[in-house]
């Protein structure tokens, strides 16, 4: 139905086409373990195509993966792909939405609709498309939108060679949900809906929500002992939500904060109601040569939990992040952008990121990253980063723009 629409639409209009292919390699610290691969070699594409006439719009963008050393990490996934209808006052779009709600780089508490790809940077990893419907009304102060989903789609696990794999050499089968009922199912199919209202109060950016929703971010682990596998197990969760903006100058000030309530956590040890809150700092200036200059400092922390409960239910449940970025604004486009999560809680456990990109031309493009991930403590319980302790990794990308 969703394609015969888009077809309806192409009747006359603007259309936009553009995309990408990218050499990945990634390379990782040796680990001396031959279940895992330290090296990563292959190919990424994306394509983005977008089209408009009158009221009508319609967009399509999803991306790939190929891997040459690990076909377990072979997947594509939607971004987006929609259909939508706007009016003075109305807006309309049903299809898949990737909805980014987050203000800040590394800790997102309210940004928890979409679907990760947990083969990617854990602060921020890469988002799936959710097969949705949106309904937003034009108020005289601000937006009111409805959302509806009659299914989730699954998170992307590691593959069991993955060094970014948090049950280190073991492979993920399909995902679980435990329902309302108390039922665990395999079924995608769940009614899911949320409203969010968005607000602009003078130089800032107001946005409230409430969602009834399965849970993306934070999930569980179910063990299936007639098979011996190892599913990952999602959560249903009433979640009431913010986040504010608010520039002065040259400061951003940025805080987000989630309230979560999971009905049935009596069925799922660990999983606990909590808040969690995060805020950030950013500063900003022009240098002598023209180039944009960036410190960025960001915190989050849980509340509602004690401290082992924490660990189990975040990576990032009292961290902090400093980071500087510098865009030279040079008809190179170079950019580096260095950053450090720093645990407050859990002794010695950081993680570093260094990344340089630029234009080779105008239709090639390099980017250069480091990570470094240090977990070492005494603690040796299996939470927060100590599962990818040593995954220290370089990545080379070279991406063809069209």
């Amino acid at each position: 139905m969703l394609v015969s629409l888009m077809i309806l639409v192409f009747a006359g209009g603007d259309l936009s086409l553009k995309g990408e292919i990218a050499s990945e390699s990634r390379f990782f610290d040796d680990d001396n373990w031959q279940v895992t691969q330290d090296i990563n070699s292959g190919l990424f594409g994306r394509l983005d195509l977008s089209y408009g006439s009158g009221p009508w719009k319609t967009a399509l963008r999803g991306y790939g993966r190929w891997d040459a050393t690990d076909s377990d990490r072979n997947f594509a996934s939607f971004e987006e792909a929609w259909v939508a209808y706007r009016t003075s006052k109305w807006h309309f779009r049903a299809g898949y939405q990737m909805l980014n709600w987050s203000a800040t780089e590394a800790f997102h508490p309210a940004d928890s609709i979409n679907a990760r790809n947990w083969d990617s940077r854990v602060e921020n990893p890469e988002k799936r498309g959710e097969p949705m419907v949106s309904l937003a009304r034009q108020m005289a102060r601000g937006e009111l939108t409805a959302y509806w989903m009659s299914f989730s789609t699954p998170n992307h696990m590691p593959s069991q060679a993955s060094r970014l794999n948090f049950a280190a050499g073991q492979a993920w089968s399909g995902t679980r949900y435990l329902d309302h009922d108390g039922s665990l199912s395999k079924s995608e199919r769940s009614n899911q809906w949320g409203l969010r209202y968005t607000v602009n109060i003078g130089d800032g950016d107001l946005a409230l929500h409430y969602l009834d929703h399965r849970e993306r971010q934070q999930f569980g682990v179910a063990f299936d002992t007639s098979s011996n596998s190892l599913h990952p197990l999602l959560f249903e969760v009433r979640e009431w939500g913010l986040t504010h903006q608010h520039v002065i100058d040259a400061w951003v000030l940025k805080i987000e904060a989630a309230y979560k309530d999971y009905p049935r956590q009596d069925l799922a040890p660990g999983i606990l109601d909590q808040t969690q809150t995060a805020f950030g700092v950013e500063y900003g200036w022009i240098t002598g040569s023209g180039a944009s200059a960036t410190v960025l400092f960001e915190g989050q922390t849980l509340f509602g939990l004690n401290k082992t409960d924490r660990a189990a239910a975040s990576l990032f449940q009292r961290d902090v992040l400093l980071g500087y970025r510098h865009a030279f604004n040079d008809i190179k486009s170079r950019e580096v952008l260095v950053s450090l999560i720093v645990d407050l809680e859990r002794q010695t456990e950081l993680l570093f990121n260094a990344q340089y990109a630029q234009r080779i031309n105008d239709v090639f493009s390099l980017t250069i990253g480091l990570r470094w991930i240090d977990a070492k403590n005494d603690i040796k319980d299996g939470q927060g980063l100590l599962p990818l302790d040593q995954a220290d990794q370089c990545s080379l990308t070279v991406t063809r723009h069209f």
